[in-house]
């Protein structure tokens, strides 16, 4: 894809791609074996294409952008087929920012929050619910003040689950961020013993990736014994 893309650097699905292979490379494969340097340039080399994607996916928000208006207010003019992008870049932007610490996360949460709601607005079905899985990590990882709702949060996670019921990472994160903070004990392990008994292979496209959560779930079961 790399190679693909010296010749063709302004193919907008072939900048998608690559955005979501660095995030899937860095997340899962990365952030097991322990290599968190090697995980944040993943992701900084998500969000880069994943930005780049979404110039290619619109003229018009090039030409808004390049005018000097922010990113996220300008993609109103970016069409459904540059849905992926703005995901994968928001995506990646998340997770990098998340690593960084609260400060990195307050710099871009408006950014990501006005990007996703466009993400929504096209369709919520997207990649097995990702928009609600997202805005469910977001309102629990967000501290009160600034903008965090749990409330708002099990709604998003509850949307996600009930469109791709099979998609194991929505349980993970609905486990990991939601069901610590609020102290539910039961549903964090009710979760995530659904997902360790799923079978990855129930949605065949994405096989690896579930195979990956699975051990997520697997890990994160363990840490269950000191969180609660």
């Amino acid at each position: 894809w790399e190679e693909a893309l010296a010749s063709a650097p302004k193919d907008a699905e072939l900048l998608t791609m690559l955005a979501q292979a660095y995030r899937f490379y860095g997340d899962l494969h990365q952030r097991l074996a322990g290599d968190k340097d090697g995980m944040l340039a993943s992701l900084e080399k998500g969000v880069t294409l994943g930005e780049r994607a979404m110039v290619a996916s619109s003229a018009e928000f090039e030409a808004r952008v390049k005018a000097g208006e922010k990113p996220e207010n300008a993609v109103s003019s970016i069409p459904k087929e540059g849905q992926p992008a703005m995901y994968w870049y928001s995506v990646c932007l998340g997770k990098w920012a998340n690593e960084q610490g609260i400060a990195a996360l307050l710099k871009y949460k408006s950014r990501i929050y006005k990007i996703m709601e466009r993400v929504l607005a096209i369709d919520p079905t997207y990649y097995y619910g990702a928009p609600h899985r997202y805005f469910g990590v977001y309102f629990a990882k967000a501290p009160g003040f600034a903008g965090g709702d749990m409330g708002k949060a099990k709604e998003h996670f509850e949307k996600s689950i009930a469109l791709a019921p099979d998609y194991v990472a929505t349980k993970v994160l609905y486990a990991e961020f939601w069901a610590t903070k609020e102290d539910e004990e039961d549903l964090f392990y009710k979760l995530l013993d659904e997902v360790i008994a799923a079978d990855p292979n129930k949605i065949p496209e994405v096989a690896p990736e579930q195979v990956f959560e699975i051990e997520k779930a697997k890990r994160l079961k363990v840490e269950g014994e000191d969180i609660f």
